[in-house]
């Protein structure tokens, strides 16, 4: 923990998918990741350094560090840092049904997690991304046209990336973020309540709406 290392500028909060839910994350977690590459010289990190070689010798056999292209100390293969820290959607691998999270805070996961980010961290695009894909239509789609095993969504890279978005007209548009904004704020202490229910049914209905539906 923080507590334990010194040199807390390395240390960060680690998450399991299964802390996601729709619309939220949470804030803190008891694991925690040393996120150290081979960019920084483990020397420059005592307490760190003292901590890991009690590991050097499992750490060393990663294939990388055997072939000299990492520091035993390097995690493998990590993934660019501003990924996690910057306004994000994150969506688990694996899951019952559509569950599609966000938070603008550093969020370290594994490979399990997969990301969603702006390129110029938009947030009212992400959050009207987050609104479509949470909603009952786009569980459909996912459900039937993307991947599953039985009846689990597996949420990977390729049926994320083939999720058709419309163009939709811009005051749908900003009712749509409104709402999702609002569902987000609602859920930052982690609790559904039924206001909050209720502004996912009103965005399910706009989300018919985009496509000419009607909810039968």
């Amino acid at each position: 923990s923080r507590n334990k290392i010194g040199e807390s500028s390395l240390i960060y909060n680690f998450y399991k998918n299964s802390d996601i839910s729709k619309y939220h994350t949470p804030s803190d977690s008891a694991i925690k990741l040393i996120y150290i590459t081979k960019k920084e010289s483990i020397s420059d990190y005592p307490e760190i350094e003292s901590h890991l070689l009690r590991y050097k010798m499992i750490l060393e056999n990663k294939r990388e560090t055997k072939m000299g292209t990492l520091p035993w100390y390097s995690l493998h293969w990590p993934r660019k840092k501003e990924i996690f820290t910057g306004p994000k959607i994150v969506v688990p691998q694996r899951s019952i049904r559509n569950v599609f999270g966000y938070n603008e805070t550093e969020w370290f996961a594994s490979a399990d997690v997969y990301y969603i980010t702006s390129a110029k961290n938009n947030k009212d695009e992400l959050k009207f991304l987050l609104a479509l894909l949470n909603s009952r239509l786009y569980f459909l789609w996912l459900f039937y046209n993307g991947k599953r095993k039985g009846d689990i969504l597996e949420l990977y890279a390729k049926p994320l990336e083939e999720i058709p978005f419309p163009f939709v007209d811009e005051q749908l548009k900003q009712e749509i973020i409104e709402n999702s904004s609002n569902i987000v704020e609602l859920r930052k202490n982690g609790a559904i309540c039924s206001l909050s229910v209720s502004l996912e049914r009103k965005i399910d209905v706009l989300v018919y709406k985009i496509f000419n539906l009607s909810e039968n």
